[in-house]
């Protein structure tokens, strides 16, 4: 009888030992393991937010060369309802680093990127936001030809001078 009594108490002590160590490893991983799931779906969302943010980001790109072909100024435009930041202007192989926003449907204007165009010369403006997009010239690429300057596409540019007597008008 004392026999069967020894192995009761064995084996009653081998399931608190189990216990024990289930309740002091197990589940302490189990909870890590789903705290780790909960930051990863958190990280996720965050990152297929950006996702949709630079997916609908938009904007045009205005290169505005000088008359004297000494430089270029860039207008920017943002077509959407939130802000983009700017991160850099390439102008053909030329990068320019520059730290400037453009706020819910506005513009602004950068610049002066000095050049030194000689006739033939071809100019490819692109900016860059930092979410990553890039975007080129809405006018495609700029030629210097004869002193002249040529987009691929057609364009109007309108200067409205002051006149005297009759108001000031300026280029905005």
């Amino acid at each position: 009888m004392r026999l069967v009594q020894r192995k009761a108490v064995s084996t009653i002590l081998g399931t608190l030992i189990f216990i024990g160590i289930l309740f002091s490893a197990v589940i302490p991983m189990q909870l890590m393991m789903k705290q780790a799931d909960s930051m990863f779906s958190s990280k996720q969302w965050e990152a297929s937010q950006e996702d949709d943010k630079r997916d609908r980001e938009s904007m045009e790109v205005y290169p505005i060369p000088s008359e004297d072909a000494t430089h270029i100024n860039v207008t920017l435009i943002n077509k959407r309802e939130f802000r983009i930041d700017i991160v850099r202007v390439w102008i053909n192989n030329s990068l320019t680093n520059i730290t400037t926003s453009i706020e819910t449907l506005g513009n602004i204007q950068i610049g002066p990127f000095p050049i030194n165009p000689l006739n033939g010369s071809v100019f490819d403006v692109r900016a860059v936001s930092s979410r990553g997009n890039v975007y080129t010239a809405e006018t495609g690429l700029l030629y210097y030809q004869n002193g002249e300057w040529v987009t691929e596409t057609m364009g109007i540019r309108l200067i409205f001078p002051s006149r005297p007597g009759g108001g000031a008008r300026d280029n905005d």
